[in-house]
């Protein structure tokens, strides 16, 4: 099965450096925190589901949210359902918990700046911080969670939109 990496924007993406530099008031991402997802998913093989805010649509309209991502400079393929369901209360955790029952439980990994996460979802998750963002630390540790357990048989049951 395709690996899965549930992606965070704000804080992953971008940082407080991002917000405090000129450049359109929202959608803004850092483009070398962009080269690092990207490398994660090109080592990897993983397809994305974006269960960031980002994915509600905010102005744009919720299919607006790839479309800004790949505008940004973002390569990576998304899977077929590519964004987590919205829950009333919110947490992130479930939200994944969710994905994951509806889709099957291929290998994951989180990558986020919140901590809302369930338990049993903790050793798969990588937190970034909303100082810094995506690290070279965070994308290597994201590249050892999302291979670990790929073999070269595995299936691509996920799908995508590449």
């Amino acid at each position: 099965m395709t690996p899965i990496l549930f992606l965070d924007v704000d804080g992953v993406l971008n940082c407080k450096r991002t917000f405090t530099e000129r450049g359109e008031p929202l959608w803004r991402v850092d483009a070398d925190k962009v080269g690092l997802l990207n490398e994660v998913a090109k080592r990897t093989g993983c397809r994305v589901v974006v269960s960031s805010t980002w994915r509600k649509g905010k102005d744009r309209g919720p299919e607006g949210c790839r479309a800004i991502l790949r505008a940004r400079g973002v390569r990576v393929p998304f899977a077929r359902v590519w964004r987590t369901p919205n829950s009333r209360d919110g947490i992130r955790g479930g939200e994944i918990a969710e994905w994951l029952l509806r889709h099957g439980s291929p290998s994951y990994a989180i990558v986020d700046d919140d901590s809302d996460m369930l338990p049993e979802q903790m050793p798969r998750f990588v937190k970034t911080t909303f100082e810094q963002g995506l690290t070279r630390e965070h994308a290597d540790r994201l590249i050892a969670l999302l291979s670990a357990s790929r073999s070269p048989k595995s299936q691509d049951t996920q799908g995508g939109d590449e």
